[in-house]
């Protein structure tokens, strides 16, 4: 592997860090499946175009991602990275897909194209089975809460109920509601 794809790997095969931010020691075994994943990702990342790597690497992040981090991820140099990532929008924009390369300020992400978020709602419908309704707001803090209310100075989740919109259109997907308790 060169050094040049050294980035690329890091991140994903780093353990997580210990609490105390020192990294736990890797066992025999662990060692060796990280360096046959090593040897994986790298052979399929030096087969792929640059604007391929960038590509791969937006899909897999799923947020907005800087031209740095990018450069960083992909083994490019911040250049080579900002021509490969100019070329990727360019072939979107004339391509006929559902996904574009969206800029916002200094990040970049793939999403899918404007106009196409009604899909959603139809395809991916939000499942209220799990929602706290108004004689279940407790639920509404558990981790698996469809539904989230956060105070935005304290990062606080807050309990709230969700209510279904009677009047939403039959045929669509249902419109929610949500409540917070007054205190």
């Amino acid at each position: 592997m060169t050094e040049a794809e050294q980035p690329i790997l890091q991140e994903i095969l780093e353990p997580p860090s210990e609490a105390e931010g020192e990294v736990s020691p890797r066992s025999d075994r662990e060692t060796t499946a990280a360096g046959a994943i090593e040897s994986a990702v790298a052979m399929v990342m030096s087969a792929l175009s640059q604007s391929a790597r960038l590509e791969a690497i937006l899909y897999l992040k799923g947020r907005p991602v800087s031209l740095s981090e990018l450069a960083s991820l992909s083994g490019l140099d911040p250049e080579e990275a900002e021509l490969a990532l100019i070329t990727l929008m360019t072939d979107y924009a004339h391509r006929d897909t559902a996904l574009e390369i969206f800029q916002d300020g200094q990040t970049y992400s793939l999403q899918l194209r404007q106009g196409l978020n009604d899909l959603v709602q139809v395809l991916l419908p939000v499942d209220l089975s799990t929602a706290a309704f108004w004689d279940s707001i407790d639920r509404s803090l558990a981790a698996d809460s469809p539904t989230m209310l956060v105070d935005l100075e304290t990062g606080e989740r807050l309990p709230h109920w969700v209510e279904l919109d009677q009047d939403a259109d039959a045929d669509g997907a249902p419109e929610v509601l949500a409540l917070v308790r007054l205190v």
